[in-house]
């Protein structure tokens, strides 16, 4: 089973929209895809179309309790996320709870959407993943959490503790501005032994989202595949 976080310490960054896009793909690929949406908003379900987020899902999950994934296509399932992430039950969990109550789960591909902000949350996803993709735009604040969860993956790594193999997936917003034509270039020279990948700005992706549509069936030529087709094959490498 393959297991991939989406984190970035920042909002704005784009780690629902890759998380859905990339979904689509891996749908589109015919493989059983779950995402789990630990975000206490539940973006990443509302963007995939689940029409019931009050359905129990990551929370009950982590608590061990009935729950109940919904499928929003072929192949493809969620786990909505909700109020209930945020509650003192699940913060005193352990970082590894995650992992384990995903044991049972029969999927080809498990996709942690992770909110910023949380760093429980985010922690239990970076626990379960076999891979994390780390999401940042130029803007300082979204470096700056980078830097702080490329740390905490190379602490975890130093003391020979579970840690996911990551890449940079850096979302370029307007390439008229310096900062957004030169932000590859900076992170692979900040971070020379890591995979950067550039996420452009789509159009089809952002209507994709916003319609509740998986992104291959909306624009299956929409700018951002080639990213995806690369990312995929990064995680296979």
């Amino acid at each position: 089973m393959q297991t991939i976080a989406i984190a970035g310490r920042k909002g704005g960054v784009g780690k629902t929209s890759l998380t859905v896009a990339l979904a689509s793909y891996c749908t589109n690929l015919g493989l059983k895809t779950l995402v789990v949406d630990l975000d206490p908003q539940s973006n990443a379900g509302y963007c995939l179309g689940v029409e019931d987020l009050s359905h129990s899902g990551t929370a009950h999950l982590l608590l061990r309790q009935s729950f109940l994934p919904q499928q929003v296509r072929d192949n493809l399932w969620v786990l909505t996320g909700g109020i209930e992430l945020e509650g003192g039950a699940i913060q005193q969990l352990d970082a590894d709870e995650l992992a384990l109550s995903l044991q049972n789960i029969e999927a080809d591909v498990v996709l942690f959407d992770c909110p910023p902000g949380q760093e429980t949350l985010e922690r239990f996803a970076l626990m379960a993943a076999n891979q994390a993709l780390l999401c940042t735009d130029s803007h300082p604040q979204a470096r700056l959490g980078i830097a702080r969860l490329v740390n905490y993956l190379e602490r975890r790594r130093q003391t020979q503790r579970h840690y996911p193999r990551w890449a940079i997936a850096a979302r370029i917003a307007d390439r008229r501005r310096l900062a957004d034509r030169s932000l590859v270039t900076d992170l692979q020279a900040d971070y020379p032994s890591t995979p950067v990948f550039e996420i452009p700005s789509d159009s089809d992706l952002f209507y994709a989202t916003a319609n509740g549509i998986p992104l291959l069936e909306a624009a299956p030529k929409a700018r951002i595949c080639i990213a995806l087709s690369s990312i995929w094959k990064w995680t296979h490498e």
